[in-house]
């Protein structure tokens, strides 16, 4: 009886936001490279995919900075469901940063269904390693934005 009334009290004081399904969070990318040159754009591209993908149709992005400062694990999907429930954020996007050579990166990114844990898309791109904002306007336009995936969720498309 007495641990029902405290996790109730505890519930009370951090309710679990409801998911809002035209809020997406775009994690970290995992950088998969010993390259400190490519290991900037862990950050980078979830700062330039919330950018790009910011106000899309109805899609509004977690600001960048909630993300780095609350954002925990790994770039999986299992990391990115808890994050978009913590957040309240009904989609969520995690990726990786591979090196593919002497100056070339591969960019692969996943759109989750925080609600379902459903993939809704995945896009991976090529690009020389010291131009993570073409991995980053590619990724954006090429694959996240499935229209026939956003029409699903009930959502304008996020491009």
């Amino acid at each position: 009886m007495v641990l029902a009334v405290l996790v109730t009290l505890v519930m009370r004081r951090h309710p679990t936001p409801t998911l809002d399904r035209s809020l997406l969070a775009v994690a970290p990318f995992d950088v998969l490279s010993p390259d400190k040159d490519l290991a900037v754009w862990g950050e980078g591209l979830m700062d330039l995919l919330s950018r790009s993908l910011d106000a899309a149709g109805s899609i509004r992005t977690l600001a960048p900075t909630i993300t780095a400062h609350r954002w925990s694990g790994r770039a999986d999907a299992t990391s990115a469901e808890a994050f978009g429930r913590r957040t309240g954020a009904g989609l969520a996007v995690f990726g990786t940063l591979v090196a593919i050579g002497g100056d070339s990166a591969r960019g692969a990114a996943t759109l989750l269904d925080v609600a379902s844990g459903a993939v809704l898309a995945e896009q991976g791109v090529g690009e020389r390693a010291d131009r993570g904002d073409r991995v980053a306007d590619s990724l954006a336009v090429r694959g996240l934005g499935d229209r026939r995936q956003a029409r699903t969720l009930g959502c304008t498309p996020l491009m």
